[in-house]
């Protein structure tokens, strides 16, 4: 039959059992969350970054067509010069108009 010593080491032997198995168990689930990770980031980076790259480009694009800010002040001013001239051809041709009614 067992004596308590027998069961003692048993239980010990049975417990760096269980302690060397938890190990592996949390070593290789921390190796599979770590490979799901990167694939995970491998899989997001091969889906944005080209479209991220195509926002890149169509930002580009823009600027380059896009007016500058001093063009459209000067075409403005120009806009306003030509109203002011239409406003007053308008007055003197209504005047000459008058006159001759």
């Amino acid at each position: 039959m067992l004596d308590e010593k027998d069961l003692q080491a048993i239980r010990e032997m049975i417990q760096d059992s269980e302690q060397r198995m938890s190990a592996k168990i949390e070593a290789s689930a921390s190796q599979t969350l770590k490979d799901a990770l990167q694939g995970a980031s491998v899989l997001m980076e091969a889906y944005f970054e080209p479209k991220f790259n195509l926002l890149f480009e169509n930002q580009q694009t823009m600027l380059e067509t896009l007016t500058p800010k001093s063009k459209t002040e000067e075409l403005e001013e120009e806009l306003n010069f030509l109203k002011a001239v239409v406003r007053s051809q308008s007055q003197r041709i209504e005047a000459l108009e008058k006159r001759l009614a």
